[in-house]
């Protein structure tokens, strides 16, 4: 297991929401469920994709988010 320490770091919301997509999918790790690698994935795309479409994550009731 790894070790961790405490940091104090602001963060958005979308980023918060990568952070726990991540944790999820390593909880679940090995058994884990590919939906939810994919959907770090496609976070982290979203995220790092340039220039930025701030309505892009918010908005997960579009049909891209559909898996």
């Amino acid at each position: 297991m790894s070790k961790t320490h405490k940091i104090l770091l602001e963060v958005t919301p979308d980023e918060e929401e990568l952070i726990a997509a991540i944790r999820n999918y390593c909880k679940t790790y090995p058994d884990g469920y590919p939906e939810l690698l994919i959907y770090a994935q496609r976070l982290f795309d979203i995220m790092t994709d340039m220039p930025k479409n701030d309505n892009l994550i918010t908005d997960k009731n579009q049909e891209s988010w559909k898996f």
